[in-house]
């Protein structure tokens, strides 16, 4: 059976991270202080120190934790490692002796920057929704729990979490590739076969995003774009997506009437989909992606009584630099030139 993401973190930060550094505290703490190590760790947390306590029981009586209770270490949670490595940190960090005032300044931050992220993270993970947990917040939360155990020198547990993030960051490529090819479809517009990425996005229907992509380029360019809460699609110019089997001898106005004919299709489509009119398009051009947003909403039908937004990158309104540019000007288009 496939492991959901919260079953690596709770196995990385729990059983690995959470024990050793318990351990090394118990260890450190008992050799400096003796006896009076407990009362060290407790004079940190007088407030609340019943309620951590009455958790740590309540936490193997419903079986959530089944490791037994030795010492009031055993009680110690990711969320109190933070305070303690912090008041501690000149008795609990190896070889500070050996480091400059500011790399021993430098070493705090980073120890306590780590031990501060793994516990808002955990704070989200105790409490689940029903959605699993995101693999970046698990991959950079067991990030920071193999740098913290390596710069205490704990080698056998980082290495332990190092293995564990692996196995994540496998079953995240496995799910990518999965995600990509949901992404990826193909119609026929205008007798032409076109490719597309369509990421399916419902929770604002009147908004609509296109992503066209530069010379050379294809849809494929634009997969980081697909992971947003809005509608977003991207075709690839037609007979230019790797493995068509002809390359289209069509000049630009034909790609702009191809184009505009796509985003005609998509809008109608959408708006059968969620039954809600699509009220903002925003079309997000790069190079002579640009180019042809341009030409192409000078004469489009389908943006009557919509509002239209454009976001040109790089695009090539430079006739003396871009041969592209200067082709469309020499082919008769220089009214939309001298209009941009």
């Amino acid at each position: 059976m496939a492991r959901d993401n919260l079953t690596y973190c709770y196995e990385a930060i729990q059983r690995v991270y959470r024990n050793s550094i318990v351990r090394h505290l118990r260890e450190v703490l008992t050799q400096h202080f003796g006896k009076d190590a407990v009362e060290q760790v407790k004079k940190h947390f007088k407030k609340e120190w019943n309620d951590i306590e009455a958790a740590a029981y309540e936490r193997r009586e419903t079986n959530e934790l089944s490791s037994p209770i030795i010492d009031p270490f055993d009680i110690l949670g990711v969320n109190h490692f933070y305070n303690l490595y912090n008041a501690h940190f000149q008795l609990l960090y190896p070889d500070l002796a050996t480091k400059s005032d500011r790399a021993q300044k430098q070493s705090r931050q980073a120890l306590l920057g780590w031990m501060k992220s793994i516990k808002n993270l955990r704070d989200s993970m105790s409490h689940p929704a029903e959605t699993d947990f995101d693999v970046r917040d698990a991959q950079n939360m067991l990030y920071c729990a193999r740098k913290a155990l390596e710069s205490l020198k704990l080698h056998d547990a980082a290495q332990e979490v190092s293995d564990i993030r692996r196995q994540l960051d496998g079953k995240a490529r496995a799910t990518d590739k999965h995600v990509k090819r949901e992404l990826l479809q193909k119609t026929i517009i205008d007798g032409r076969r076109i490719h597309y990425l369509d990421n399916k996005a419902t929770s604002n229907p009147d908004i609509l995003i296109f992503y066209l992509h530069g010379l050379g380029l294809d849809c494929r360019d634009f997969y980081p774009a697909m992971d947003s809460r809005y509608r977003s699609v991207a075709p690839t110019m037609a007979g230019f997506h790797p493995g068509d089997t002809h390359t289209a001898s069509i000049d630009l106005a034909r790609h702009c009437d191809i184009f505009s004919s796509f985003f005609e299709h998509h809008i109608k489509r959408l708006e059968q989909e969620q039954q809600e009119q699509v009220s903002t398009i925003i079309i997000v051009g790069f190079s002579i992606g640009a180019d042809l947003s341009f030409q192409m909403l000078r004469e489009a039908n389908w943006i009557k009584n919509r509002k239209v937004g454009l976001l040109c990158l790089d695009c090539n309104i430079n006739t003396d630099t871009c041969f592209i540019s200067k082709e469309l000007w020499l082919s008769g288009n220089s009214r939309y030139f001298q209009a941009v």
